[in-house]
């Protein structure tokens, strides 16, 4: 008998959704800029609140009746949740500049 325990069940994940993430991470998070970037210079941290803003631009667009970014063609959810995990990575981690406004220190 194999105990699972808290391994992590992998299986939950649809692989099929996600691999859109992976494409919006292959064509960058950088819209409107004019500079080539390399597809993990987002590991190298900026302000979180630029990831912030881009996910809710990419929520609102999709609110709005939108499903596709008109300068990458996927879909607006796909990027929201790329830009969510570079966020959870940052916040993890530490890599960028939190400068979120504080109204009292989190514990």
């Amino acid at each position: 008998m194999k105990f699972s325990g808290n391994k992590p069940r992998w299986c939950l994940l649809p692989f099929d959704v996600l691999q859109l993430v992976v494409r919006v991470m292959e064509a960058g998070l950088y819209e409107g800029t004019e500079k080539e970037r390399e597809p993990n210079d987002w590991q190298k941290g900026a302000p979180w609140l630029e990831y912030w803003d881009a996910m809710m631009r990419h929520m609102v667009a999709w609110k709005e009746g939108e499903d596709f970014d008109h300068d990458t063609g996927y879909n607006h959810i796909a990027h929201a949740i790329a830009c969510g995990l570079i966020l959870l990575w940052y916040g993890i981690y530490g890599v960028g500049t939190d400068d979120r406004k504080r109204h009292r220190e989190n514990k």
